[in-house]
Order: C-alpha cells, then structure tokens, then sequence
C-alpha cells in the first residue's frame, strides 16, 4: 500500500516537474522577510521579483526560509506554472479543466 502510494507520489511529480520551480533569495546573515524588491534566482524563470514572477504566469504556492549552513538563510520560494484551463472561483478554490 505505502510502495502504490509513494509511486503515485513520484508520478504526480513527475507529470508536473515542467510547471514547477524552486527559487532562492540571495543568502543572508539572519532571517529577513522578503520585500516586493527581493529577487529570486529561479533554474527556469531566470532571475525576476514575485510581481513579475507573477506577470510571467507564475503562481507562488510555498514561501519559507530555508537554511544554507552555518548562520546563512534565503527565502525559498515553490512556484507553480499557471495552466490556461486553471481558475481560482470567488469560493476561493480551485478548479481545473479537462
């Protein structure tokens, strides 16, 4: 049951692996909050603030600070390609379609 569950897992990645993204902040001595000026250094979108991250077609899903070693941190961001037949509802959930 856990090996079904964990192949389903890996295969959902899988299938979204083109519409997703981990992006970094640039390193810092402390945890700081990004502001709308921070930019993230993304593998695919290039390096871009969330705003335009944003105007790219790029949903934020996650925004954490992770820790580099040390008494390094960055703000990781998971951001999420938006898909043409994705809508958020005025109920606030969302739906995709076929």
């Amino acid at each position: 049951m856990k090996r079904a569950a964990a192949a389903l897992a890996v295969a959902a990645l899988a299938a979204t692996a083109q519409a997703s993204e981990i992006c970094y902040a640039p390193a810092e001595g402390a945890a700081t909050t990004p502001t709308a000026d921070t930019v993230f250094a993304c593998p695919v979108a290039g390096s871009h603030t969330i705003d335009q991250l944003a105007q790219l077609g790029w949903r934020v899903v996650a925004l954490k600070p992770v820790s580099l070693g040390g008494t390094q941190t960055a703000a990781q961001l998971l951001l999420r390609r938006a898909a043409a037949t994705d809508a958020i509802f005025a109920d606030g959930f969302e739906r995709r379609g076929p």
